[in-house]
């Protein structure tokens, strides 16, 4: 993240010498190193400026991103009247229901959730990957299906959750991501525990533990 960082000033210093589309790009990657970095407020700053500039050039793939990370910052404030707002907004604004906006419909399913609207969280996280097959957008899929399988064992199905898991691991593993890969096992180490499953959880907390410190790509 670092060298992401170094890396995403450079191109911030030449921001003015490029094609507008790439600008949009350039301020779309610098919020995504500050996502990653966990300084929430820096990416909220960053995600608006980068949706005001695709907006600018009707980016619709940039701008439905750019919404995404803005709904997940409103997610991890416990703003879920402001997901929901930016939610119903968007979908509005795409009578007709373009791929990137399954993205948008992973949050507005996590709202739903929190207030145990389970049936609901549940159509909406199906129509998701739904219209993320569609399209090919795997790197919707296999976090789709992480939060369809905790949804799923809340309303006691843990067999299709474990399936919906393993369903997950497969969109992840062309990424070859360690954090995708650590974030499904997490989860996965919660359905464990949830499920009696005290033994595996410890297993694959251990081994987490043992792991080498990796990036993002390896």
């Amino acid at each position: 993240l670092v060298a992401g960082l170094h890396w995403i000033n450079r191109a911030n210093a030449l921001r003015d010498c490029v094609e507008p589309l790439d600008r949009v790009r350039i301020a779309n990657t610098h919020a995504f190193l500050h996502y990653l970095m966990g300084d929430v407020p820096a990416a909220r700053h960053a995600y608006e400026y980068a949706l005001e500039l695709a907006q600018q050039i009707h980016h619709h793939y940039l701008m439905l991103d750019a919404h995404f990370y803005l709904a997940q910052s409103d997610l991890l404030a416990g703003e879920l009247g402001a997901v929901q707002d930016r939610y119903e907004a968007v979908m509005a604004a795409y009578p007709t229901r373009i791929g990137p906006l399954s993205a948008l419909m992973l949050p507005q399913a996590q709202v739903l959730y929190q207030r145990n609207r389970l049936l609901d969280a549940e159509t909406t996280l199906r129509d998701a990957i739904t219209l993320a097959h569609k399209a090919n957008i795997t790197d919707i899929l296999w976090l789709a299906c992480v939060t369809l399988a905790e949804v799923l064992l809340s309303r006691g199905r843990s067999v299709e959750a474990a399936a919906s898991f393993s369903q997950a691991y497969d969109y992840a593993r062309g990424y070859r991501s360690p954090m995708m890969a650590a974030f499904i096992g997490a989860a996965e180490a919660r359905f464990m525990l949830r499920s009696g499953q005290m033994d595996r959880a410890a297993e694959w907390a251990l081994q987490y533990e043992q792991m080498e410190p990796g990036g993002y790509h390896q």
